[in-house]
């Protein structure tokens, strides 16, 4: 019988860990900035060395030597190591997804507010009147209004658990599972756009001044017209804060009705000069449910309407956990307990998007 030798794995089980998940984000096929140098080397970017397969990861993480039998290293696909391992390679392709929508159909409409837990917080809505000074003068006087505290707003987890099970690794079927993933990050990101709609169309959930965000005063009519569009910048313009102050706001954005993209985009193409970028950014949103009526916004820097906020230091974006290996789950129609031969995960994100002013915005109606 032939003499089966047994060899300690090629890298350090540390330096192992420590690459593991760009080194399974690179068999995903996904973009990894500057990868650790094991990683590369795992993944065949040196010839002089074997390539790694994510089972033999698994095993070396394990501690099993080379030349461990496979039923065996294959047993490890599902050991706690490996799995944050690819969770961590998981988040990559979420995140990925995720900002693929959110970057252009929601950042540019928010504000982001950092929370360090889930408790309701009061977004004050505050205005400054200063008196003019001479260059070498004080100010004598300033008045900070914070209205009624402001408005209430906590986050909630959005997201999605799924299961990956050992046979996906053997068969090295990883990319199509990072694909997978990708999808849901989008669908994360298609959650805020669907909420951002929702603000915008609710008519009940009062700001601090115990009215709805979209009220006359910050409506005009004229549908998707250059006359309609004009009055919607120049009612922008002319809006004050609460103590009358003019803020003559810059339109620079508009969510529309899918309907209404194409004229919108011909709209602001005949009032942009030739050679200019254009003067308004136009979104499409399939979450507003009427067509024919649009939202001209200024920037959220200058002046906010939607604040977006999470939990967590940031930056904003989701990520995928571990939750457990092999999980038993009960038959909603035998009642039988059904074991599963695989890991769950969960891809998520802690946030919110609420209303906080409405100074920055304003309905073109028909």
């Amino acid at each position: 019988m032939p003499e089966i030798v047994l060899n300690p794995p090629p890298y350090h089980r540390n330096d192992m860990l420590e690459a593991a998940p760009d080194f399974l984000a690179l068999t995903m096929g996904l973009r990894v900035p500057d990868p650790h140098p094991i990683a590369l080397r795992m993944a065949g970017g040196d010839p002089q060395e074997p390539r790694f397969r994510p089972v033999d990861l698994a095993g070396g993480l394990a501690g099993l030597p080379t030349g461990t039998s496979g039923a065996l290293v294959t047993r490890s696909l599902t050991d706690g190591d490996f799995a944050y391992a690819t969770a961590s390679a998981y988040s990559r392709s979420c995140v990925q997804g995720f900002e693929n929508i959110t970057r252009a159909e929601v950042d540019p409409f928010v504000i982001d507010i950092a929370r360090p837990n889930f408790k309701r917080l009061q977004v004050p809505k505050i205005e400054f009147d200063l008196p003019m000074t001479s260059e070498t003068g004080d100010f004598d006087q300033w008045t900070a209004l914070a209205p009624d505290g402001g408005v209430s707003v906590a986050a909630t987890f959005v997201g999605y658990k799924f299961l990956i099970s050992r046979e996906l690794w053997i068969n090295q079927e990883q990319r199509e599972a990072a694909r997978r993933i990708g999808q849901m990050g989008a669908g994360i990101g298609r959650w805020q756009a669907s909420r951002l709609a929702m603000v915008l169309e609710d008519g009940t959930t009062p700001l601090s001044d115990g009215n709805a965000l979209i009220v006359s005063d910050n409506t005009v009519s004229g549908g998707m017209t250059a006359a309609g569009l004009g009055a919607a910048l120049a009612k922008l313009r002319s809006a004050t804060d609460g103590l009358g102050n003019p803020l003559n706001l810059r339109g620079e954005l508009v969510l529309c009705h899918p309907d209404d993209e194409v004229t919108l985009l011909s709209l602001v193409a005949a009032m942009t000069p030739q050679g200019q970028p254009a003067r308004l950014t136009v979104v499409p949103n399939a979450w507003l449910t009427t067509s024919g009526e649009c939202y001209v916004f200024a920037s959220p820097l200058i002046s906010p309407v939607v604040a977006r906020t999470f939990v967590g230091p940031g930056p904003l974006l989701p990520s995928v956990q571990y939750i457990v290996s092999n999980p038993t789950f009960t038959d909603p129609e035998t009642g039988d307990t059904v074991s599963h031969d695989g890991v769950l995960y969960r891809a998520e994100i802690a946030l919110q998007l609420a209303a906080i002013d409405r100074a920055g915005v304003v309905k073109l109606g028909t």
